[in-house]
């Protein structure tokens, strides 16, 4: 039972005997001070009458005139009885009526009985005594005044309750409750990770000292979050990032490209541009460092300027000292050598007298999945050879093959989406104890026509290109729910950044889950760290709205995006999975061992559980477990297998 109802009823209670004994001791008080009344009402009767009747007392000839004056009396209606008795105690005549008095309750008249005592007075004729006179009050009377006294009181005493409780409601609610539950949401709040202050602060002593603690509490514990996600920036941005131009460094480039040759998952292929500052060293000896940091600074920012026209996603580094690279995933060639036009044409803008080798030269060439690392720097480092001899001032690699035209894509997406069906393959995550917390759901998709299945790293990035990714998502998800209801464990599956900010796919999505709201629970959905970064008010909306069904997120590729720690505390994910560049070979990597370990220690005091990806040795699964990861996942820990398939039944 709440604090508030235990005061309530307690002062319920209290009141309530306060009320009753009031009314009680009110009531006897009275009966009292009328039994009083009528004993002095019936002995002065006696005696007056006595008195009166005296002269006639003795003979039978004037009995009338007595009857007479006791009638005169006793029709008034205050008496019960008057007898009058000889000298012999002989009863001369008696008057008599009932005590019954009809308007009030008999209850009332048995719980609280009058006793009317009989008054007497002795009739004499000079010294002898010649009769009695006894007078006996009606209590009718009295019942009928005690009654009304009672019911008087009880209105009274009633109302001073109902005023009592109203006082009392407000103390115990809005002077005592109202604080304590502010103190328990801030306290849940503060478990959450939201270290939000208590504004109205009670001005009752205890209460103040009670939620003014709580409140310094919060701030403390915030100072002290803030503190350990600064540092993990801090140390994120010591080993990732330039100190110039503040994009990622050589080092975060390695790690970016590299996790995308390799990325089995996705099989991501892209366009990546060398930017060569090419004034650089005249600037540095001519005018010192200083103008050479500042020439650094307008190129990088002529990059981000030109990339950020034409796309939502892209990767900056600064590679080393005149050097930028530029990643842009998923672009075909027509679309690269449109994007090293406009670079060439925003780096020629800043053209001045001291740039005697031009502003910038660009090369650009491709990647995909499954390419040699060396190759592919080979390759764009050819290209921008050749721009630098190039009077346009870019390049691209030997002639590129396109597998599909657009088109051709169109035609694909169009028949895999009218045919609606897709099989999966699941991953699971394992725990340290075993356990698997959950299973990732790979869509398995084919080409109607020819049968083959369509490698989901050329479809993907076809899909968002030509505005089919939402379609895609929706038949995707369809898919999963149907057979999510015949699978008892938790079940991973990822959403595109561009259907998680799309204002139709979010109320198609709300009503699929109110159709199977009794699978939601299973669901964990997988979104990209990126969304974080694209617009986290959007996201934390759009998770808002589903986690009442009971669905779980999961951010995943953790690590890839510097503002990512930042928007952790808005969103509040269920889990966080690491990206697979920073665990690949961790236990020989020093630098990405700081940096997960930051982040654990992160995601621990937030409550959310983490995950490593692309788990692919021994002795990487056994480094994370070793640092208290909550689940790792890759073809080491257990290969992808397929689940039941619709499409083939």
């Amino acid at each position: 039972m709440s604090l508030s109802k235990q005061l309530g009823l307690g002062f319920f209670f209290v009141l309530m005997i306060v009320f009753l004994g009031t009314l009680w001791m009110s009531t006897q008080n009275t009966r009292a001070f009328l039994e009083q009344q009528l004993n002095s009402h019936a002995q002065d009767t006696a005696t007056s009458l006595g008195l009166s009747i005296t002269p006639y007392i003795g003979t039978e000839d004037d009995l009338p005139i007595i009857e007479t004056m006791v009638n005169a009396i006793f029709d008034r209606g205050y008496y019960r009885s008057i007898a009058l008795y000889d000298q012999n105690n002989q009863l001369v005549f008696e008057k008599t009526q009932s005590a019954g008095v009809a308007d009030v309750p008999d209850w009332f008249i048995s719980l609280f009985s009058i006793t009317a005592p009989e008054a007497q007075t002795e009739i004499n004729n000079g010294w002898n005594i010649v009769g009695s006179l006894r007078v006996l009050s009606n209590p009718g009377f009295g019942y009928r005044q005690l009654w009304q006294n009672a019911v008087s009181s009880a209105i009274a005493s009633f109302i001073g309750f109902v005023l009592s409780m109203l006082f009392v409601w407000f103390l115990v609610k809005k002077v005592i409750s109202q604080p304590i539950n502010r103190v328990i949401d801030q306290a849940d709040a503060i478990s959450k990770k939201q270290f939000e202050r208590i504004q109205d602060i009670p001005s009752t002593k205890e209460l103040y000292r009670f939620v003014n603690a709580i409140n310094v509490m919060s701030d403390k514990l915030f100072v002290m979050f803030k503190k350990m996600t600064n540092q993990s920036e801090e140390y994120r941005r010591f080993a990732y990032a330039d100190f110039v131009t503040g994009v990622g460094n050589r080092r975060a480039f390695e790690l970016a490209i590299n996790g995308l040759l390799g990325d089995s998952d996705s099989q991501t292929d892209g366009y990546l541009f060398l930017i060569r500052a090419s004034s650089l060293k005249a600037i540095h000896t001519e005018l010192g460092g200083e103008a050479g940091d500042k020439y650094l600074k307008t190129i990088c920012q002529a990059i981000k300027e030109a990339a950020s026209a034409e796309y939502d996603h892209f990767s900056i580094f600064r590679v080393n000292g005149a050097d930028f690279a530029l990643i842009i995933e998923n672009i075909r060639e027509n679309h690269a050598k449109a994007m090293a036009q406009l670079l060439a044409i925003y780096t020629k803008r800043l053209e001045k007298n001291e740039h005697k080798a031009g502003v910038a030269h660009i090369g650009g060439a491709k990647f995909k999945y499954g390419a040699i690392y060396k190759e592919v720097l080979e390759n764009v480092d050819s290209a921008l050879l050749s721009a630098t001899a190039a009077e346009h001032r870019w390049e691209l690699s030997s002639s590129l093959s396109v597998s599909h035209s657009n088109q051709e894509w169109r035609d694909v997406l169009t028949n895999i989406i009218q045919e609606g069906k897709a099989d999966f393959v699941a991953q699971p995550i394992i725990a340290k104890d075993g356990v698997t917390l959950y299973s990732e759901w790979f869509a398995r998709l084919s080409d109607k026509q020819s049968g083959e299945l369509v490698p989901m790293a050329q479809l993907l990035p076809a899909s968002m290109r030509l505005d089919y990714a939402q379609q895609l998502d929706k038949m995707i998800i369809e898919n999963m729910f149907v057979v999510a209801q015949q699978q008892s464990q938790s079940i991973g599956v990822n959403i595109s950044r561009l259907s998680l900010f799309d204002a139709a796919f979010t109320s198609w999505f709300i009503e699929k889950m109110n159709v199977y709201r009794s699978t939601c629970s299973k669901i964990v959905l997988e979104i990209p760290e990126r969304a974080l970064v694209h617009d986290v008010n959007a996201l934390a909306e759009f998770i808002s709205l589903i986690k009442p069904y009971g669905m779980k997120i999961c951010v995943e590729h953790f690590g890839a995006q510097l503002a990512g720690i930042t928007h952790l505390r808005k969103i509040m994910p269920d889990y966080l999975k690491i990206d697979g560049r920073f665990t690949a070979d961790i236990h020989q990597q020093p630098d990405n061992q700081l940096f997960v370990k930051s982040l654990i220690n992160i995601a621990q005091g937030l409550d959310i559980k983490i995950l490593a990806e692309k788990v692919e040795s021994e002795d990487e699964q056994h480094w994370l477990l070793s640092q208290d990861i909550d689940g790792v996942q890759g073809f080491y820990v257990k290969p992808p297998a397929e689940i039941m398939s619709l499409s083939k039944g």
